[in-house]
């Protein structure tokens, strides 16, 4: 079975009815509107808060604020949280960012390197936390 690619725009302070394929009438957003005709269009989405930092965090994660610890701006995303992208990775995706990601502190000490346990093997299956130290077990 072919697996389906897909692309997750994050923009900040946009509401839908800024693009084109959403209806506005004077904003021109053709690369945009050709990408939603050919694919998925989501008519409701909530987001988890609307600043920045956090709520990319709560994207990537799959978790509220409160529970990710990123519950405003200048506070990172710990290093060894589990992100859908590591998910999608270690079954077969190849994946990438580009842009503003804002899951860091944007500064020029550079960040430690990542330390993954278990790469290159699915995580198992339920995993119900996202920050690997809050797991307990071989898993």
């Amino acid at each position: 079975m072919r697996r389906p690619n897909f692309v997750l725009f994050i923009t900040d302070q946009q509401r839908a009815d800024h693009l084109g394929c959403y209806g506005n009438p004077t904003v021109k957003t053709p690369y945009l509107d050709g990408l939603a005709a050919r694919g998925v269009r989501f008519t409701r989405f909530h987001v988890a808060t609307p600043i920045c930092q956090p709520n990319r965090a709560a994207l990537v994660t799959g978790q509220m604020p409160s529970v990710n610890g990123v519950r405003q701006n200048g506070i990172p995303l710990g290093l060894d949280s589990l992100t859908f992208a590591e998910v999608l990775r270690e079954s077969g995706y190849r994946t990438g960012y580009i842009g503003k990601a804002h899951f860091q502190n944007v500064t020029d000490i550079p960040a430690p390197p990542r330390v993954f346990a278990g790469q290159g093997e699915p995580p198992p299956a339920g995993v119900a936390l996202a920050r690997r130290a809050q797991r307990a077990g071989p898993d």
